[in-house]
């Protein structure tokens, strides 16, 4: 069995992972905002309410 890290390399050496920012809003109300805060926020992915 060989173990497996699902991380990169950084120029130094050293290892790091990527953290991932979900924007999620928990009712459908609140879906432009959660919108708005993920188009500002770098790297973060927005998740549309079903509903909304």
């Amino acid at each position: 069995m060989t173990d497996t890290f699902m991380g990169y390399q950084r120029k130094d050496g050293s290892v790091g992972v990527r953290n991932l920012i979900a924007i999620i809003p928990s009712v459908f109300c609140s879906a432009k905002l959660a919108e708005r805060i993920a188009f500002q926020v770098p790297g973060s992915v927005y998740f549309r309410h079903p509903v909304g």
